[in-house]
């Protein structure tokens, strides 16, 4: 006589094609980790091998539903770092009042006049920009608040540089200027 029988996987066991799950109302943070993860063209389990941890443990990592596993800050920004999608980023600093846009080379390299040169294209750029949104009609487009919104950035940037210009004309940095 022999016994036979079979186990079926319980829930919470990792499956075979790491998928994780996502409620209705997730927190924009949960969602944002979850659809970086998601959006990694080699899957979940892809990811987890580029960022060094197991794949069961990431996709426990990104259920918002478990209780015993949490995504680290250092996973959170490897797992961006690896997809180059800023995601958790841009919501961390949405969240504190902050935004976050990807910083372009300074060109100036340290000289404050070409950098005020640069600051003065950029602002020229930003009047051109909100020039375009005033469209006769009355409404603008999505692509002319998309371009104002990117000049407006590089303005930010430009002045950024400008300031570091100025600050190492100071010969130390600046540090031990009062």
């Amino acid at each position: 006589m022999s016994l036979t029988f079979s186990i079926g996987v319980a829930p919470g066991y990792v499956e075979p094609v790491p998928q994780n799950d996502i409620d209705a109302g997730m927190d924009a943070l949960d969602a944002a980790a979850y659809f970086t993860a998601q959006g990694h063209p080699g899957g979940i389990a892809d990811l987890a091998e580029l960022m060094g941890i197991n794949a069961g443990t990431l996709q426990h990592k990104l259920n918002i539903n478990n209780a015993t596993h949490h995504l680290s800050l250092r996973e959170a920004f490897r797992m961006q770092v690896v997809t180059g999608n800023p995601s958790v980023l841009n919501v961390m600093a949405s969240r504190m009042g902050f935004e976050c846009w990807r910083a372009v080379p300074d060109q100036a390299e340290g000289d404050p006049v070409e950098a005020f040169m640069h600051y003065q294209m950029a602002a020229a750029e930003v009047t051109r920009a909100a020039a375009d949104v005033q469209r006769p009609e009355g409404r603008a487009s999505l692509n002319a608040v998309r371009r104002l919104e990117r000049h407006v950035q590089e303005l930010n940037v430009a002045a950024q540089y400008l300031a570091r210009a100025a600050r190492q004309r100071l010969g130390t940095g600046g540090l031990d200027a009062a």
